[in-house]
């Protein structure tokens, strides 16, 4: 497993780059949100590293 480095360094940024992912505006961010987030925050993630970290984060499987 490799580390990521967040290029996000204040809360109020990082509560900027989820509004900016959150597409559908619902508070919680899908896979594809998640890509765009990642992505927006400088991570360079391959699909299964968002897929894996996805799952990880979607405790109770609503896919959010």
């Amino acid at each position: 497993m490799r580390r990521l480095r967040l290029s996000i360094s204040t809360e109020e940024e990082l509560k900027k780059q989820w509004q900016m992912a959150d597409v559908d505006g619902n508070g919680t961010l899908d896979i594809k949100e998640l890509s765009i987030f990642a992505s927006n925050a400088g991570l360079n993630m391959t699909r299964n590293e968002i897929a894996a970290a996805f799952d990880a984060m979607d405790r109770n499987f609503d896919e959010k």
